[in-house]
């Protein structure tokens, strides 16, 4: 799927964001979309290891009742449920994980072709 196509799926998934919302996005400024609505993650690196990113600054796409389902690099189809938008220097992997509220989520994919953003897709754990 292409950098195109994957904004207008998502634009038509992302109803806790407006239209105009995902437009602006893709065409441009993330630290402005970051800025309107900041949130702080705290991310947990997969590998266990001392190089935890700690807290970072994003901007959270709750897809409400709007997931949808992504087959991973390996084979598996996981739900994604929400989505991160962050600067093109945010340090965030594919397994990563981080809190909001009491929910824990994992890093699934990082979508590529984004040079100026990164956007994460995520599935809720338990």
């Amino acid at each position: 799927m292409g950098h195109e196509d994957w904004f207008t799926e998502t634009a038509t998934r992302a109803f806790t964001w407006r239209d105009e919302d995902i437009d602006e996005v893709r065409q441009g400024d993330a630290a402005q979309e970051i800025a309107d609505d900041p949130t702080s993650i705290t991310i947990k690196r997969a590998s266990g290891t001392a190089d935890d990113p700690g807290a970072q600054t994003v901007r959270l796409l709750d897809l409400q009742g709007r997931p949808f389902e992504r087959t991973t690099i390996g084979g598996d189809v996981v739900v994604i449920s929400l989505l991160i938008l962050g600067e093109h220097d945010l340090d965030i992997e594919r397994d990563d994980k981080f809190k909001v509220g009491s929910d824990w989520y994992q890093v699934v994919e990082l979508r590529p072709g984004q040079s100026n953003k990164v956007v994460a897709e995520c599935k809720l754990v338990t």
